[in-house]
Parts: C-alpha cells; structure tokens; sequence
C-alpha cells in the first residue's frame, strides 16, 4: 500500500495501527521501519516505546532505523561484498573526508582533467546507482573502491550499493517479514533499488511520502519521479490521509492554495483539509521586510505580544507534547544572507540575542575529543589506514605508485 499525504495528517498513528494489525494476524514476525531522516526515525521508535497495544516483545521484533544505519549493519555482517570485502568494524568516511579521499583517487590518475573529474560528478553516478561508461571515469571508479577497501571505510552514498550487492549475495541477512517505508519521495535511485532488494520477499508494505515535499534534491539527488511512478504501479494499492489535525482552519487552507499555485503536471494530486472548522482562527499572514532592521522590529514586537504562548509552547516543547516550533524565522536562503551585509550585521546579532532565551540547549562533540579519539583509536589499531591524527595533514602520493599511511609512518 502506498499513502501518499501531507505533514500532519496522522501517519504516526498510521504506522502504529498498521505495525498493530500485523502482529494481530501474524504472531512471531519481525517489523521494519524506515525513512532518511534521524529525527523521523527517532520520533517513530517514542511512539513505538510508548503505544499501549504493542506487547514488549512486539517491540523488541519491531526495528526502527534510517536506511543508512541499516546499510551500515548489513554490510558489516557480510564483510563488505564478494568483490569488495571489507575487515570487521569498518569506518564511516564522514563529509570532511570525502574530498580528501577524492584527492587521493585523482592523485593516481594525474593525466584526467580535474574540471570534469570533480566528487560532486562521481557521487551523483553512486547516489543514481548508474556510472559513466567512459574509461577514465571507470578507472577512478576502481581506484576509489581499491582506496576504500585499504583504508576499510566506505563513504555515505556507496554504502548503500555495497548494501544492496550483499543483500543479492546473502538473502539471509534480512531478518524482517514487515516493513514500512517513510518520506519516500526523499530516496534516490541507489537507495531505491536496496529498498526494493529488501523487500523482494516481504510479507506487507506500506510506503508513506509526498512528491510535492522532496527536500534532498540537491544534496543526494532525491526525486519525485519515484514516489510517482510507484503510484501508477498498478499492484500497489493507493491511498490517501487528506485531513491535517497538526494546524488549523486558515493555515491548512492556505498552505492547500499555497501548493496549488506552483503545481506540477506530473504531481500526485491530493487533498489537503482541515481537520479543525474554526474559522475564527487567526489568520495567515506573510511578512515581506525590506531592511534586516525592519526584520528584527517585527520579530521583536512579535515575541513581545505572544509571550505568554511562546513560553507555553516551550514548556511543551520540553515534555514532548508538542513537536512544532511557535514561531519560523525564515529567508530566501538557508545561510540567512540577508543578516550578513554590513547594513545586517548588527541586526543579525540583536536577532540571535533575541531568540536566544528560546533556543534549546546545543550538544556536541568539541574538536578536542575527535583528537582524543583519533590518538586512542591509533594506539589501540595501528594497522587502520584511516585513522588520522589531525595534527599531521594528510600524506599525498609519493611517486604515483606508493603512499605513506595516513598515521604519518611510510
């Protein structure tokens, strides 16, 4: 089954009245559930924790992850592929490295011109499962996976081939019977083809997206034309949830309109309505500001006239009833360009002095502890070719054919 719908509009409670069923009717069978993004996979598994009609051993069978961690799970397990085997607890390449590793690769291949040989042009080939016959992109191809293998890492968008060649090679790797595939219009042509590998002999399917809220277009090449050409997949059973109980009357109507000014021929068309009738809500309004100054008056007026509800939505916030923020701050562009000028600099600083009491708290691992790591891990694991102390800059070839360690010892 395929439920194509809009945010808010109860595929969490979907996901628990399915996975529900399927234990009902089927004792002693495993569930899968998956999307790309962490946060979507974590706030599934509280929902899972927390339903009351699950048994514990039901939830034990139930296994939620985003598709990379389970990539990563079963290529560990089957030691990478025939071709391309991989020794136990191999390395992530993480976004840092990627490039440093593409230098590596090119570094054997000086003659190809590095224009047209770029990273961004091999990992859309990996992220669309589909490389380019040429000679020279071939042989860097091979030069890549000969690097992977010597430094016993892998990198996000091959992790997903690897996965899918050892799920082909070792069909017993798969465990589940179930599974429910979310944001599907997020998947790529590589993680598609492990999805449909995985599923091959599976027992029930539901996948859940939205064509019209492709985000990772550019990132990993995402594409609408998936979710969509499953929908004419006649063996697949279409459905549809229309009602958005997560906002109200005006807001859900204008976000429906909103959509259909920039509708798309080749769109899924669905329907967005509102749960809550109350039209006495307030309306919707869109603030154009013309300066950064003005910007930071009308959020300033704005938080002093909702304080009482912008504490109350935090407080929620804070205990998990709430998953929404009260108030979106936003721009033309993710780098919020607009604060940047020299006109924007003293506002962009009295903006974040602004918000700052409502920001949540921010953890994360200091360069410090990546150096503490790194040495450790080199003490205990000499012979991994991947680790790097990050006082020592990474060692280039030598004479075309040998390389130093990355650890700095020929």
């Amino acid at each position: 089954m395929l439920i194509v719908s809009g945010p808010g509009t109860g595929k969490s409670y979907l996901f628990l009245d399915r996975i529900d069923y399927w234990f009902q009717n089927n004792p002693d069978v495993n569930v899968f559930v998956t999307s790309f993004v962490r946060k979507l996979v974590a706030d599934s598994q509280n929902d899972i924790n927390k339903d009351e009609k699950l048994t514990n051993e039901q939830k034990q069978r139930t296994t939620v992850s985003t598709l990379h961690k389970f990539a990563r799970s079963i290529v560990e397990k089957n030691h990478g592929t025939s071709e391309w085997q991989f020794q136990p607890y191999f390395r992530i390449i993480g976004q840092v490295w990627k490039e440093v590793i593409w230098e590596d690769v090119l570094a054997h291949h000086s003659k190809l011109d590095r224009s047209i040989y770029t990273w961004e042009n091999f990992e859309e080939q990996l992220h669309d499962n589909n490389f380019i016959e040429s000679e020279g992109w071939q042989r860097l191809k091979q030069t890549y996976f000969k690097l992977c293998k010597f430094y016993n890492a892998v990198g996000f968008a091959d992790l997903i081939i690897r996965a899918r060649i050892a799920l082909e090679e070792n069909p017993q790797l798969n465990q589940d019977d179930f599974f429910i595939i979310d944001e599907y219009q997020d998947f790529n042509l590589a993680e598609e083809a492990l999805i449909l590998q995985l599923v091959k002999v599976s027992k029930g399917l539901l996948v859940v997206g939205d064509d019209d809220q492709v985000l990772y277009e550019k990132l990993k090449s995402g594409k609408a034309a998936l979710i969509r050409n499953l929908y004419k997949n006649t063996d697949i059973t279409n459905a549809t949830l229309p009602f958005c109980s997560r906002s109200s009357y005006h807001i859900t109507k204008c976000g429906a309109h909103f959509i259909a000014q920039h509708d798309d021929s080749e769109r899924i068309e669905k329907i967005h309505l509102p749960l809550d009738t109350n039209q006495n809500t307030p309306k919707v309004q869109v603030i154009a500001c013309a300066t950064p100054a003005t910007a930071v008056d009308y959020v300033k007026k704005f938080v002093s006239d909702n304080k009482s509800e912008i504490d109350e939505r935090k407080s929620k916030l804070s205990v998990g009833e709430a998953e929404d923020a009260f108030l979106l701050i936003l721009s033309p562009d993710r780098e919020i360009k607009f604060f940047k000028s020299r006109r924007g600099d003293k506002a962009r600083q009295e903006l974040f002095q602004l918000i700052s009491d409502y920001r949540t708290e921010s953890r994360s691992f200091s360069e410090d502890y990546y150096k503490v790591l790194n040495y450790c891990l080199l003490s205990q694991y000499p012979q991994n070719n991947f680790i790097l102390p990050i006082s020592i800059p990474p060692v280039r070839l030598v004479d075309g054919n040998s390389r130093q360690r990355r650890t700095g010892k020929a």
